[in-house]
């Protein structure tokens, strides 16, 4: 499934309905979702405010602490417990609420390209 802020897809993409694209925000589509469901999630933000407005057309900025903070938080909240969020990014911050780190890896993409942190993580089952 293909989730965006705000973004028009290229036409290389298909718009069928059956192809699972969903133009709606992020944050409004992950409430959407029921809890607990999810076997896993891939979680790819931007890199930077020069890819946030290059390819959503808006200032998606990964200083929004507040917006990302909540699309991890319904992340976890969908994420069935023993299920995986990897997550693809520029630090190696754990996501919050029951989860732990299984592996963390640097994929180096050389010259002036900045690396890839990719982060396993496993969300664990609540006591309640």
């Amino acid at each position: 499934m293909i989730i965006s802020r705000h973004y028009s897809w290229p036409s290389r993409f298909p718009t069928t309905p059956r192809a699972g694209q969903t133009h709606l925000d992020a944050l409004e589509f992950l409430k959407a979702l029921p809890a607990d469901k999810a076997a896993g999630v891939l979680y790819d933000p931007p890199y930077n405010d020069r890819q946030g407005k290059k390819y959503f057309k808006e200032n998606v900025s990964r200083s929004d602490f507040v917006y990302w903070n909540n699309i991890k938080r319904q992340i976890v909240r969908i994420v069935r417990p023993g299920g995986k969020i990897i997550q693809l990014g520029w630090n190696s911050n754990r996501f919050p609420g029951p989860t732990k780190i299984d592996e963390i890896a640097l994929f180096a993409h050389g010259s002036d390209r900045n690396d890839t942190i990719v982060l396993i993580q496993t969300k664990l089952a609540t006591l309640f």
